[in-house]
């Protein structure tokens, strides 16, 4: 058997001891019973899906007993990935009967913290939270610094500064380094570690020029590249190092 006390269903035994509580029962039993109802007008079961890298849904399970007694939930989204700071305002929903939201515009491969409560005529009831991150992307960035260097008649040094976190928009899986002479479209790639800050390119051609490129990689794909041109060493160095020895 169930009855319905302001908003709330309660089972017969249930109202007894409200009942009870009313009636010189002990304090901390009717207490228990307050919590229960109160915990009623509370959303549970909060879910965090992110739909790509930069939209977030949240579902959420309606609080059992908030039906003409719950107004409405305020939301807060908060980055706490410490990369970047977005300012999101607060998002409040009127009415009971919603389970789910949806935020646009979000970071990249960022972490956020969302926390939501009911609301009701008496106030805001306790906080529910989830932790999500949106999807990886690909770096919004390139690594600076890039600088070739010619240094035998086949190969060119190549070295560069680590991406920034603030451009890798996922875990950097690595940098690739593109080079191609002038006179060809043909480029090449060479894969290397994102530990990797330098890399001497052997098996060039001699007295050429080359355009080195070096980007770095998500696995959502490949960033921009910074890109510095050079050549190896030729006929004018063969003449320089006959001159002064070298």
């Amino acid at each position: 058997m169930y009855v319905i006390t302001r908003g709330v269903r309660l089972t017969y035994i249930q109202r007894r001891g409200l009942d009870r509580a009313r009636h010189g029962v002990p304090v901390s039993q009717s207490a228990r019973l307050k919590d229960a109802l109160v915990q009623d007008y509370e959303p549970t079961n909060l879910v965090c899906t992110p739909k790509n890298s930069t939209i977030l849904e949240f579902t959420w399970t309606l609080p059992a007993g908030g039906a003409g007694v719950v107004q409405g939930y305020h939301l807060d989204l908060v980055r706490t990935d410490n990369v970047k700071i977005d300012i999101l305002p607060t998002v409040t929903i009127n009415g009971y009967y919603v389970d789910t939201y949806t935020f646009y515009g979000l970071g990249k491969y960022a972490e956020y913290t969302l926390t939501m409560h009911s609301f009701t005529a008496s106030g805001n009831q306790a906080d529910v939270t989830s932790v999500c991150r949106t999807l990886e992307d690909i770096p919004d960035g390139a690594p600076s610094g890039v600088n070739a260097t010619g240094i035998s008649y086949s190969e060119i040094y190549v070295e560069w500064l680590e991406l920034e976190d603030f451009y890798r928009n996922g875990v950097l899986a690595g940098y690739k380094i593109v080079y191609f002479d002038y006179s060809s479209d043909n480029p090449h790639e060479i894969t290397v570690s994102s530990s990797t800050l330098s890399y001497t390119i052997a098996n060039l051609n001699y007295d050429t020029w080359y355009v080195v490129s070096v980007l770095g990689y998500t696995s959502a794909g490949d960033g921009p590249r910074t890109t510095d041109p050079d050549k190896t060493w030729g006929t004018r160095f063969s003449f320089l190092c006959l001159i002064f020895g070298l």
